[in-house]
């Protein structure tokens, strides 16, 4: 039996504001239940200053409109005549912004960024669904990794090989060839073809979406959501009192209105069936017996980031109360008091501290 977190589906409105490559997956899914086709940008590589890096994603209707852009928008135009292109042919696209000379900026893109991007430009009709955006949308949806090896030159445009934990998908004909570069480093690879000419591929990869545990349903729980959301952030909220989940946590992706004990009697946490490790837990329940229970199980847990919610004199007092090996498995990743020092009071600034705390901590990984 699973532990008892369960999916939130009465937030559908709030995910109309989830950003990141989550947001751009769930206006996706969300369109081809609408029976509506649109094409799916993806940074393939990057060399020097570029606004996005290889893995991220952009999606464009057949109106023009959009989730989510590649640049500061001076490469969006571009980007979307080339979408209509590619939806109209239904055939894929491989775009190469350069934005490195001095030109650039006086008769090219006018971008202030000096790098260089490649964007496959992908149509996802919904009467035939492309393969690497189901390939992609399975490892989504199953909370995964995907690792890619794509041919990025126009005559094989988004053709290659594509491995998640489970599962290994072959996109085009004689594309096995390319398979060992998914155990090299994420960059852009030029191969030798069986008739001597030459080929581009891209190597990079999709990382699924953040997955943060709030432990306490407290007044800045609302706006870590918020603040979370905007990120592309999956966010579950546990506490044992049902009418704090409902005042304070009614927006997250996940409720688990349980105790701490039977949420984590099993070694693993499971969300729609797959077993996850949360990338980061916030201790926050403001009650010194929840909180000193939660760092007893996380030490024995593997989540990467704990936070504690207070200030050092409670912190150090929690502490104190551990057996010694449970402080040892849990000072490495312990962060208390949460949040960087930013300034302010209340809920609102706190909240942002704690996701700018976070954010940083990610990006260092």
């Amino acid at each position: 039996m699973t532990a008892p977190i369960k999916s939130n589906t009465d937030s559908s409105e709030i995910r109309l504001t989830i950003g990141g490559n989550r947001g751009v997956m769930l206006r996706a899914d969300s369109l081809l239940q609408l029976r509506q086709s649109f094409a799916l940008a993806i940074v393939v590589s990057c060399q020097g200053s570029t606004y996005r890096k290889p893995g991220a994603l952009a999606l464009i209707v057949a109106d023009g409109t959009a989730q989510s852009v590649i640049s500061g928008g001076c490469l969006e135009p571009m980007l979307r005549d080339a979408a209509m292109q590619a939806m109209k042919s239904n055939e894929s696209q491989s775009l190469l912004f350069d934005t490195q000379h001095e030109d650039d900026l006086l008769f090219g893109s006018g971008s202030g960024c000096r790098g260089k991007m490649r964007v496959i430009i992908i149509p996802v009709n919904h009467a035939s669904v492309h393969p690497i955006y189901k390939s992609i949308a399975h490892a989504f949806q199953r909370q995964q990794s995907i690792k890619l090896a794509l041919y990025v030159d126009q005559s094989r445009c988004a053709q290659g090989v594509l491995r998640s934990v489970e599962h290994t998908w072959y996109i085009g004909t004689d594309v096995g060839e390319i398979k060992h570069l998914l155990d090299s480093d994420c960059k852009e690879y030029q191969i030798h073809n069986t008739d001597t000419t030459l080929s581009n591929v891209a190597v990079f990869t999709l990382a699924p979406a953040r997955k943060i545990l709030i432990i306490g349903a407290s007044p800045e729980v609302p706006f870590l959501i918020h603040f979370a959301h905007a990120l592309g952030w999956h966010v579950a909220v546990a506490d044992h009192r049902s009418a704090a989940l409902e005042i304070y946590a009614k927006d997250a992706d996940q409720l688990c209105s349980s105790s701490l004990h039977t949420l984590f009697s099993k070694p693993d946490v499971f969300i729609n069936d797959t077993a996850i490790t949360f990338d980061a837990a916030l201790i926050m329940s403001h009650r010194a017996t929840t909180d000193l229970e939660a760092l007893q199980i996380l030490a024995k847990r593997h989540e990467p980031y704990v936070g504690l919610l207070g200030p050092p004199g409670r912190r150090d007092e929690l502490l104190s109360q551990l057996a010694e090996s449970d402080r040892a498995l849990l000072l490495s990743r312990l962060h208390a008091p949460v949040g960087l020092r930013l300034g302010g009071d209340g809920p609102e600034p706190l909240a942002l501290s704690i996701v700018a705390e976070l954010q940083k901590f990610f990006h260092n990984e």
